[in-house]
């Protein structure tokens, strides 16, 4: 089930990946599914580990490193409602895009969108997305990984359980240790999948990832240092888990700022969305 660990919390999110269709995604990651899924989760506490003390802050510029669009370019298109009610918000992947209304930039920030694919640190990253409400039959979330090539060494499949009438709001999952870790330097498409109506197209979210090996020496920085190194050097995954840290860490902060940023990549319908926590099996 899924562990509301915070209400009214506004939506950690740089960009929408908006849903599709199954039937538009590439064959080879689709006729997959037979695979045997594992389920891990995300506790936000391991985000805490490379944090440190909470303080005032206000969010760091992100600049997302031109690194051109992988091939083949599996991106993003229309939602697919059949069998999954009646949402106004679909299934998203939190990731900026070059097809997203705020690519020119945000005003007032030195956000800049120059690529579809997301950097990380990590060979065992956390992605984040938002899941819309759903019919109460619905109890799993599919999560796939692939890398550029789709070799069977590159590509992980997870089931993640979820609980009837789960009230809408964003997930945090990190990749489980079992899986294979990220290869340096290799762009990977990562997929949620929710199959409402076996008659018709499951409804999906895909976004890109790419991991560089590198050490930022940050263990000695302040939080505020940390998100600024994290912004300035495009790696999204690491900003946004820092953020949903906070988030849920200190609700008492001001954090105007970050309302004004939703506002202005146009997800201000969502900014009272919680951040849902998986549990820990």
């Amino acid at each position: 089930m899924f562990t509301h660990i915070k209400q009214q919390t506004p939506l950690i999110a740089f960009g929408l990946g908006v849903s599709l269709s199954i039937a538009d995604v590439d064959q080879s990651l689709a006729a997959k599914s037979g695979d045997i899924f594992q389920f891990n989760s995300l506790n936000l506490s391991e985000v805490s580990d490379s944090i440190g003390p909470i303080q005032t802050w206000q969010a760091s510029s992100f600049i997302l490193p031109s690194r051109g669009t992988p091939d083949p370019a599996t991106t993003r298109g229309g939602g697919h409602r059949d069998g999954c009610g009646n949402w106004d918000i679909p299934l998203i992947t939190l990731v900026p895009s070059e097809t997203d209304p705020f690519e020119s930039g945000i005003e007032g920030t030195n956000i800049k969108v120059q690529s579809d694919i997301a950097l990380t640190t990590e060979a065992y990253p956390v992605f984040w997305f938002y899941v819309p409400e759903l019919p109460e039959d619905i109890t799993y979330i599919d999560f796939e990984i692939q890398d550029q090539d789709q070799t069977e060494m590159g590509s992980y499949k997870h089931r993640i359980p979820i609980e009837p009438n789960s009230t809408p709001g964003v997930v945090g999952f990190r990749l489980p240790t079992n899986a294979p870790a990220l290869v340096p330097d290799t762009p990977y498409i990562w997929i949620v999948s929710i199959t409402c109506d076996p008659n018709n197209p499951t409804l999906f979210a895909e976004a890109w990832i790419e991991h560089t090996d590198v050490n930022l020496n940050i263990n000695e920085l302040s939080q505020t240092e940390r998100l600024r190194i994290y912004g300035e050097n495009g790696f999204l995954h690491e900003y946004i888990s820092n953020l949903a840290w906070l988030e849920v860490n200190s609700p008492s902060q001001n954090n105007s700022e970050w309302a004004d940023f939703l506002q202005e990549i146009n997800l201000e319908e969502i900014s009272d969305a919680p951040i849902i926590q998986l549990p820990e099996d």
